[in-house]
């Protein structure tokens, strides 16, 4: 789980592993509210997400959540 308290409205969203992956945006009281990314294999995406909202990633293998680089 990882909580965004700066301006930017994008991340980046990396799956390295072969298994499934989602991506939810959570609710103020931390509880899944839609997903931003669903998908299975490996993948780089580009995601928009409100500032300040926590966002939790679950995937098989490892991934990557950053927000991108000016």
């Amino acid at each position: 789980m990882v909580r965004r308290d700066g301006p930017s409205r994008a991340l980046e969203f990396e799956h390295h592993g072969g298994g499934r992956f989602t991506v939810h945006l959570l609710t103020p009281d931390l509880h899944p509210d839609h997903p931003l990314a669903t998908g299975r294999g490996r993948a780089r995406l580009n995601l928009a997400a409100p500032e300040r909202r926590a966002v939790r990633g679950d995937a098989d293998g490892h991934w990557t959540l950053r927000e991108p680089r000016a």
